[in-house]
């Protein structure tokens, strides 16, 4: 269906609803312009909140379910060390990171119950893709928001403490509204299009802010170009590149495979040259909690610093 004619049949209702709640319409005639950001900035949320959280709420499932916490209160020795093992090699199944060659899984009917509630919502999104499940999350957040919706219901039925899957609002009005030329000239200077067309957009820009500022100062090689954000009080400054993408021309899309080449090249495996060259080298292993590896100046001699302080010779 159309846009004019979804409008023709909502309009009468939304007008007859407005004259009961005597609610009067603000006259926007050109408001395409800030719904545009108003979605960019909501697709943009929910992108990253699946890429921050998903796996992590899916890891803190498990150890829910596992009761990992009071496990690890109570078990000592090599029970405690045969319990860790054990959860280790159930998350690698469960997050599809080791996909067994055979149907007998020797799972107890807990662990069953759990591999089958994770399958269900992971499956369909990660079958047929090369790659462990946080790298696909990381190249294709969206693809995965149906999962992260289905595993806050997953924590619901479970009576585990709850979270958003969705990036929440208390208001639909945007905390920070951004003002380009267009918005500036229709409806803050409200003038025509063919006193818009015959003047400079910088002098609309100099009726309503002072370019002379620090605010608007080029630096780094990026320049005012017509653009800010103000929730009333406040404004920041959107200072631009020149060889940025012009508005309007949108960006080459990466594909999958050289997303995730992107973030690949990033680990320190493919960087051991320019480590090993540099004077000073700190690194973080991101399959360890809190522990950062770092090369002390005097002694040549790499230290491992964990979260409660300690420092530790690494290992070689």
């Amino acid at each position: 269906m159309a846009k004019k004619d979804c409008r023709d049949i909502l309009v009468p209702h939304i007008d007859r609803y407005c004259n009961v709640v005597g609610f009067t319409r603000p006259n926007l005639k050109y408001d395409q312009q800030s719904i545009n950001y108003l979605t960019t900035s909501v697709i943009t949320n929910i992108k990253v909140n699946v890429q921050e959280h998903f796996v992590k709420m899916l890891v803190r499932f498990i150890n829910y379910r596992l009761d990992v916490k009071n496990q690890q209160k109570r078990l000592l020795g090599a029970e405690r060390m045969s319990f860790f093992a054990r959860l280790r090699y159930l998350k690698q199944l469960f997050l599809l990171d080791d996909i067994p060659q055979t149907d007998d899984l020797d799972l107890s009917n807990l662990e069953s119950a759990l591999l089958e509630d994770i399958w269900n919502i992971l499956l369909d999104r990660v079958i047929g893709k090369e790659g462990k499940l946080a790298y696909l999350v990381a190249c294709d957040p969206l693809s995965f928001f149906p999962s992260h919706c289905a595993l806050s219901r997953l924590f619901e039925r479970c009576g585990l403490p709850l979270f958003n899957a969705i990036p929440l609002r208390r208001s639909f009005i945007q905390s920070h509204v951004r003002i380009d030329t267009m918005i500036l000239y229709q409806h803050v200077l409200k003038v025509s299009w063919r006193e818009y067309d015959s003047v400079d957009k910088m002098d609309l820009w100099l009726r309503v802010c002072n370019l002379g500022s620090k605010a608007f100062t080029t630096r780094s090689g990026m320049a005012f170009d017509g653009s800010i954000t103000t929730d009333g009080t406040s404004m920041s400054v959107c200072l631009k590149h020149p060889d940025a993408a012009k508005y309007g021309r949108h960006k080459h899309r990466n594909s999958e495979q050289a997303i995730e080449a992107d973030i690949k090249s990033q680990y320190i495996e493919n960087n051991l040259t320019a480590c090993r060259s540099a004077s000073n080298v700190v690194t973080i292993d991101p399959n360890k909690r809190d522990i950062l590896y770092c090369r002390d100046l005097q002694k040549r001699q790499p230290k491992r610093l964990e979260a409660g302080g300690s420092k530790n010779p690494a290992k070689q």
